[in-house]
């Protein structure tokens, strides 16, 4: 369930064009075992703000990382999506499950939050208590 898939072995950014203005940041790592889930980190206000608003739904396999963010909202969204609340030591406190459109989610001592398509966490086992870190792509000017 937690197996690398080739995704994961390959660091490169998905090729997902127009779709998403936020910094690739990697691989999503569970206590040190690297997912199947290709990572983009909002790093500015405004990506923060807008989050997933507005833009092609989550695929599987994709989660957006939402630093400096203890609660979400789906208002304007179409779709579900699972979201993973997180300490300041990146520890998962808390998974809110299919949170449907028009829906607010908060959790006391969360730091972060990630979000994900619906049904994402189980699939890739994420469980709270886990640490949760990005595999960074190589930096080099074939990333660009």
């Amino acid at each position: 369930m937690n197996t690398p898939g080739p995704a994961a072995q390959n660091m490169a950014a998905p090729a997902l064009p127009g779709r998403r203005p936020q910094a690739f940041a990697g691989r999503l790592v569970a206590d040190g075992q690297a997912l199947d889930c290709a990572v983009w980190q909002a790093r500015t206000f405004a990506q923060r703000a807008r989050g997933l608003l507005w833009f092609a739904p989550l695929a599987a396999g994709e989660a957006l990382w939402i630093p400096q963010c203890p609660s979400i909202h789906t208002v304007g969204m179409a779709y579900a999506i699972d979201v993973l609340f997180l300490d300041a030591q990146s520890r998962v406190l808390r998974i809110a499950q299919a949170v449907g459109p028009l829906r607010f989610r908060l959790c006391r001592g969360a730091v972060s939050v990630i979000e994900l398509l619906a049904g994402q966490a189980q699939a890739l086992g994420l469980r709270p208590g886990q640490h949760i870190t990005t595999r960074s792509p190589p930096s080099d000017s074939s990333m660009a």
